[in-house]
């Protein structure tokens, strides 16, 4: 349902909103306090969106759960007594968030987290999220393969 991933991906990180500024604007090392302060953002996410929004709301919680290091630690019960296909559909549509937060974090930021202080070239970016996210090889070559993901500029898709 492309209308349900849109509006996940549309809301996914609305928690943000309850982050202090600095922790997001800040392009420098991330001491454990910003961590713990920046991992919040999914719980505030679900918060928010439970009540209105519940599909979304079960996205938004697990968006950074399937990353290295995921989190929340502990993921709340769905919203509503979902069948097994749903769930799996939660669970997926929480993976493509994920992905695509990761890349639109890698393409366009200016941080030192991934080396120098700089954006990554196109070609980083796919070696990273490839590296990363190592489990999602198949998904990631098909978000590239269907150019939802670019490579270099002018580059044919990738095969």
């Amino acid at each position: 349902d492309s209308k349900a991933l849109l509006y996940a991906g549309l809301l996914h990180d609305i928690g943000k909103a309850l982050i202090m500024k600095e922790t997001l604007q800040k392009t420098g090392k991330f001491d454990e306090n910003n961590y713990d302060e920046i991992h919040n953002h999914t719980t505030f996410s679900y918060r928010l969106l439970r009540d209105i929004y519940p599909f979304s709301a079960d996205i938004a919680v697990r968006h950074h759960y399937y990353q290295d290091k995921g989190y929340p630690e502990t993921l709340p019960t769905y919203n509503k007594p979902y069948s097994k296909a749903t769930r799996a559909t939660i669970d997926f549509y929480a993976m493509i968030v994920s992905l695509a937060d990761f890349y639109d974090a890698a393409k366009t930021r200016i941080n030192d987290k991934h080396g120098e202080k700089r954006k990554l070239t196109a070609t980083e970016v796919k070696t990273l999220m490839l590296e990363k996210h190592p489990h999602f090889t198949k998904l990631i070559e098909d978000l590239y393969h269907d150019t939802i993901f670019e490579d270099e500029p002018g580059d044919p898709p990738t095969k």
